[in-house]
């Protein structure tokens, strides 16, 4: 192995980065915290590795309505995952995973790097009522198939693998 990119990022405190081929080109997905001067702001980027430009899909503040950890000492931790699905499709979705097991899943235009709108919003407790635990820890897995007909979902403090799998629907993976 030879090293023989390095590319700086605006985002800090990365715990996912995963890499897809659309339309040809390998575009990188993380996410993280953001500074902006004195205010921190959560993230989500692409990064073409074509054009050498990272581009921000979402922004919003670190609050503590946005971040679960917002204020403890391990905030960094806040985005988990970020993971696309319907790659080679006319429906895209962005899977975002939180430390603390909310799921959000936004549509992506065609050619990955431009967001669409909120599709839907998992809370914490939305998760353990789908998974049938009590609590989750800390969320660290997830995974979704392409075809958004499975996903995996791991917590910190248990020993189980769940695999969800979707009703029929055209148009996004619904958890149940």
């Amino acid at each position: 192995l030879t090293s023989n990119a390095v590319y700086s990022t605006s985002v800090e405190g990365i715990w996912s980065v995963n890499v897809y081929n659309i339309n040809g080109r390998d575009l990188i997905y993380y996410g993280g915290i953001e500074f902006a001067g004195a205010e921190t702001n959560i993230i989500v980027c692409v990064f073409d590795t074509v054009d050498e430009i990272e581009t921000v899909l979402l922004r919003f503040p670190n609050t503590a309505e946005t971040n679960p950890l917002y204020g403890k000492g391990y905030y960094f931790e806040v985005l988990q995952n970020v993971k696309v699905s319907g790659v080679g499709t006319d429906r895209m979705h962005l899977y975002i995973t939180y430390d603390d097991g909310t799921i959000m899943i936004y549509g992506l235009k065609p050619g990955g790097k431009v967001i669409g709108p909120k599709l839907r919003h998992f809370t914490a407790q939305d998760i353990c009522d789908i998974l049938g635990v009590a609590s989750l820890g800390n969320c660290r897995v997830f995974e979704v198939t392409n075809d958004e007909r499975f996903a995996i979902f791991a917590s910190h403090n248990q020993n189980r693998i769940h695999i969800i799998h979707s009703h029929p629907v055209e148009t996004m993976l619904l958890l149940r």
